[in-house]
């Protein structure tokens, strides 16, 4: 089953530094959830939260 996109915003590291391109880490999840973009845009989130 797929990772929602709360689930995923879980894991975050919640910076909200908009270097992935979204506004926000919940607007950057919720987009990675729908397959819109690749969790790897996020400079931040740990190999361990990608697995």
């Amino acid at each position: 089953m797929a990772l929602k996109g709360l689930d995923i915003f879980k894991l975050s590291p919640k910076k909200n530094c908009k270097e992935c391109g979204s506004p926000t880490c919940m607007a950057f999840c919720m987009k990675v959830a729908q397959g819109a973009v690749s969790i790897d845009k996020c400079p931040y989130f740990s190999d361990d939260a990608k697995a």
